[in-house]
Order: structure tokens, then C-alpha cells, then sequence
């Protein structure tokens, strides 16, 4: 069975499109992660990941950081997926996203642990916030 078919299958079963994103996106996001601390020399306080459902009401921020994607986003949806903006940004991002979520301010505010960096999933569903550990990924290296 083709792989993305299999996404496709398993995004449509999906109860919780939150736990589906972190899935789907984890290794570009520990690679990224990896990225923002080993090649980009920035420290875990410095920057965050972001992990987008970009057709949601958090649109409006994925044009704000990742402005002139729309033709990637659609070859997404013309493949059966719905688009995740996926990236690193600055710490600011976090009192951007605290705003819009007082009950989840003091885990978005908070700096990562060490060997770590945060995480800030945002879909219609809500906001989840974690650590994740950094990992180059051989295949986006080449």
C-alpha cells in the first residue's frame, strides 16, 4: 500500500487531529529541532517548533510566520492531506500563543528542559504543548 494513502487512511480515522499532526510531523520537527540547536547555533530559549493545521483558525498565524506558502499547502490538499505548517520561530511566538490560551500560559511560557526544545501544536482542537528531543535525520541532511 502507498504511504501516502496509508496517512490519508489513518488522518480520516484520526479522533484527534492534535495526536495526528505530532505523529505525522515528529520527525521534521526533531530534526528541525536538531537544526535551530547543532547548525543554527541558537539556544533552547531562543526559538520554539510549531506544528500548524494551516485550514483552521490559526491560518492567520501561518501567514504571519510562513507567509507565500499557499501553492505547497495546496499540493498538500490536492494529494487528500490537510496542510501542517511545520517550522522554528522565535520565543516570541509562545506570548503570542499564550494569549489566545490562558489556561495553558504557564506550560507555553515556560523555557524547555535542557537537551530539549518546545513544541506548540495548534489546530481547531485546541493548543498542546511538549519537549522534544533532537534528532538529525539522515535523509534530510543529504
Amino acid at each position: 500500500m502507498d504511504t501516502e494513502i496509508e496517512l490519508v487512511e489513518a488522518q480520516q480515522g484520526s479522533e484527534n487531529f492534535n495526536q495526528y499532526m505530532e505523529a505525522i510531523a515528529l520527525p521534521a520537527l526533531m530534526h528541525c529541532a536538531w537544526f535551530v540547536l547543532n547548525e543554527e547555533k541558537r539556544k533552547n530559549t531562543e526559538a520554539v517548533l510549531y506544528c500548524i493545521k494551516v485550514d483552521s483558525d490559526w491560518r492567520w498565524m501561518v501567514d504571519m510566520i510562513s507567509p507565500g506558502t499557499e501553492e505547497q499547502f495546496q499540493e498538500q490538499r490536492n494529494r487528500g492531506f490537510d496542510p501542517i505548517a511545520v517550522g522554528s520561530v522565535s520565543w516570541n511566538f509562545c506570548r503570542t500563543v499564550a494569549e489566545h490560551f490562558d489556561e495553558k500560559r504557564e506550560d507555553v511560557m515556560a523555557p524547555p528542559e535542557d537537551g530539549t526544545m518546545k513544541v506548540i501544536l495548534l489546530s481547531d482542537e485546541g493548543c498542546e504543548v511538549f519537549n522534544l528531543e533532537p534528532k538529525a535525520s539522515l535523509s534530510r541532511l543529504a
